[in-house]
Parts: structure tokens; C-alpha cells; sequence
């Protein structure tokens, strides 16, 4: 199934090392990735940041990730797809994508139009709507990164005519959380992650957060870790735990 859907990856020309985690992923899952170059921060014209709303001030690099995200978006409306996968070129996806992703899209023929299905999130904190589902049930909640989602077409037309009229306004998952509610676009997560995210696991450098680009690898590695420990595996041990009377 994963071989069926169309998949976008975000990415900047320079960042080889990247290409090259995505290009192993999609060689062992069987997807054709397609590499959106467009929009590079050293390539921004007054066009690209004319689409901004006024008095909006965000560094080059943050908008040229969030025009990538749109750039995917238009695509999926130019060719009609049904739906795409988008993916920023630091998303890691997990052992079992492809049995996973058979019984998503099972689930997408179930949803009414305009929705976004969040695949990441692996060192959220969860409340018990995750831990009490089976880990491919989607759960209607807000996006928090922008590393790995599902999107439908009618989701994409909405937001590509709001944002022509009212400008871009906030980075690409700010973005998303501001106006998805305002068009009628349900998001979702999935019960249990399918895919993590590069440069918050340590593996490489980040490009946008000037909070980690303080810290070593290794330091954001233990804090993903961690994080991902007592917010996410803990929690769903102890319930297994429970269910067994232990």
C-alpha cells in the first residue's frame, strides 16, 4: 500500500546525508519519494516572500520549509490526487510502516473530506484516548511537528485559497494548527506513532531549532530518549501491567 501513495519529501539541495536516510527508507518500504527543491532559503525571491502577511518576520529557513509544505499541497491540487503523503526529509519511519500503512488507508476510506493524519509525535505526551486504542485508531487531536503527515485533496484546496487571501503567517505546524479548525479540516494522530524525526532523535544536526543547535547529538539523543521513555513506552506498560491485574 505504501508503494500506491504518492510521497513528498521537503528537502534542501545541500543536505546529502538526508537524501541519502530517505532514499535507504524508501528503497527497504517500497515508496517513490518526490523531492520538493523549490524554495530554498538562498533562492527566496520577493514573490516567494510577498506571500507572507505583512509584518510577518520569520527567519528565511522557516519560510522556506513552510513554502515546501504548500508547494506539496499545490501539487496534490494540480494532479488531483486523492491524497498524499507529505514527509520532511529528517522523518525516520518505524519498523512496521508497511503493515501499518495497509490498515491507515483501510481507515481513510471511513473519513469524511478535508482531514490531516498526523504519523509522528513518538516523544509526545499521551493522554489515556492513546493508551486505551489500538495503535493504528486516529485520534482527533492538533498536529505538533510537521516531520510526517497524511493530507487529502479538499484539505489541500482550503488551505492553499486561505492562505492566497490571508498570507502566511506562522511556521509550517503553527500554520497548520491555526487554520485547519478555521476551514473544517479535522486532524488526527495515530494511537501510536509510526515515524520519529531526525534531528529531535540526534541523528542529525537541526536547521531551525535554536534551542537544540545549543546541545550535542548526544544530548539531544538522551533527551528524545528520555522523553519518549516516561511519556509514551512508560505509560503504555503500565496499563498493560493494569489489564493483567498486575
Amino acid at each position: 500500500m505504501l508503494s500506491q501513495i504518492p510521497v513528498f519529501v521537503l528537502t534542501v539541495r545541500s543536505f546529502t546525508d538526508r537524501h541519502k536516510s530517505i532514499r535507504a527508507q524508501a528503497e527497504r518500504f517500497g515508496f517513490t519519494p518526490e523531492w520538493i527543491f523549490e524554495y530554498d532559503a538562498s533562492d527566496l525571491t520577493a514573490d516567494d516572500h510577498a506571500r507572507f502577511a505583512d509584518g510577518v518576520e520569520l527567519p528565511d529557513p522557516t519560510k522556506s520549509l513552510v513554502l515546501k509544505h504548500f508547494r506539496a499541497m499545490e501539487l496534490i491540487v494540480e494532479r488531483r490526487l486523492p491524497f498524499a503523503l507529505i514527509l520532511e526529509d529528517d522523518a525516520i519511519f518505524f519498523s512496521d510502516a508497511v503493515e501499518r500503512f495497509e490498515k491507515i488507508c483501510r481507515a481513510l476510506e471511513r473519513l469524511p473530506s478535508s482531514w490531516l493524519i498526523f504519523l509522528g509525535g513518538a516523544d509526545n505526551k499521551i493522554d489515556d484516548r492513546f493508551l486505551s486504542s489500538d495503535k493504528n485508531e486516529l485520534i482527533e487531536a492538533p498536529i505538533t511537528t510537521t516531520e510526517s503527515y497524511l493530507v487529502d485533496l479538499v484539505g489541500c484546496e482550503k488551505r492553499l485559497g486561505y492562505v492566497a487571501k490571508d498570507g502566511i503567517r506562522l511556521p509550517s505546524d503553527h500554520q497548520l494548527q491555526l487554520i485547519d479548525p478555521i476551514l473544517g479540516i479535522t486532524q488526527y494522530k495515530l494511537a501510536d506513532p509510526l515515524c520519529s524525526q531526525g534531528s529531535i532523535t540526534g541523528l542529525f544536526d537541526t536547521e531551525l531549532d535554536g534551542n537544540r543547535k545549543r546541545h550535542s547529538k548526544a544530548f539531544i539523543k538522551l533527551r528524545y530518549t528520555y522523553n519518549r521513555l516516561r511519556r509514551q513506552l512508560l505509560p503504555r506498560f503500565m496499563k498493560w501491567l493494569r489489564s493483567r491485574g498486575v
